[in-house]
């Protein structure tokens, strides 16, 4: 579980790394974008299209780390023995 639905994001970023649901990298990013999405929150702060990419990717890697690879992996180990190419 990653915490109360009210804990700060800070916090349920650091407890799905501590729980190894995402990799120490992928929370070092998310505290990142996480930054960059409270300044743009409480400032006159626009982004750029340059940033809003490092959004886009940035999703795109943690669906696909956390929902798209566990499914894969447990496909390929679902195989009967012999049967890879």
């Amino acid at each position: 579980m990653l915490g109360k639905s009210k804990d700060r994001l800070v916090k349920k970023i650091d407890k799905a790394a501590e729980n190894s649901l995402v990799t120490p990298d992928l929370a070092e990013w998310a505290h990142g974008i996480r930054l960059e999405g409270n300044e743009a929150l409480h400032d006159d702060y626009e982004y750029s299209a340059l940033e809003a990419e490092e959004v886009r990717d940035f999703a795109q890697m943690m669906l696909t780390y956390i929902f798209t690879m566990p499914e894969t992996v447990k496909a390929m180990r679902a195989k009967p023995e012999g049967d890879g190419e």
